[in-house]
């Protein structure tokens, strides 16, 4: 008999504990987008900040050999700014048109599932201004990681061999060396 309280104990606590979980992610989730929609506008300036950066500093650097690597690391760099910026965009988009079920959908997606359901959510409600700002925000993502990688490749293979040339090897008697004729001098 008191097993069996205290397995039944154990089980009302454990559910409790898994909904108490799920309850925390839920307030911690709601809580996260209503920062998020109160920062996102500073973001926003913020990336067309960087966005100027990149194209009025980042791409005349870019050509000198000597500023080369700068540039690539800002580029690389500001791809992940954009990155998160269109993340955090695609989460508040998703949550205030599908809601938690949105969320919850592109959270099981590996998380990176978020922007293709802010995607086909503001597809289906016909926002199609926001459908091309999460394109381009992509594309600009994908050229400044594009840009950075190339520029970052080219300045630390500059002068330097592309691959390594390994030597071939036979397989015949002559390459190997017998142990017992070489002299080891012991102290």
């Amino acid at each position: 008999m008191q097993n069996s309280l205290n397995a039944i104990g154990c089980f009302i606590v454990s559910i409790t504990a898994i909904v108490g979980c799920f309850l925390m992610l839920g307030l911690f989730i709601s809580g996260g987008v209503w920062v998020i929609d109160k920062v996102l506008p500073a973001l926003i300036v913020f990336s067309m900040v960087v966005f100027l950066f990149n194209i009025f500093v980042c791409v005349p650097l870019a050509f000198f050999r000597r500023t080369k690597e700068f540039s690539g690391k800002a580029f690389f760099l500001s791809s992940y700014f954009y990155g998160v910026l269109l993340w955090l965009s695609c989460l508040v988009i998703t949550f205030k048109l599908w809601g938690w079920v949105g969320i919850v959908i592109g959270l099981l997606l590996l998380g990176i599932g978020i922007v293709p359901i802010a995607i086909v959510a503001t597809v289906i409600a016909g926002m199609w201004s926001i459908v091309l700002h999460i394109i381009v925000l992509i594309v600009v993502i994908w050229l400044t990681r594009t840009a950075g990688t190339a520029l970052l490749k080219e300045c630390y293979t500059f002068g330097k061999p592309e691959t390594f040339d390994t030597p071939e090897y036979s397989n015949s008697d002559e390459d190997v060396i017998d142990v017992k004729s070489v002299n080891v001098k012991e102290d």
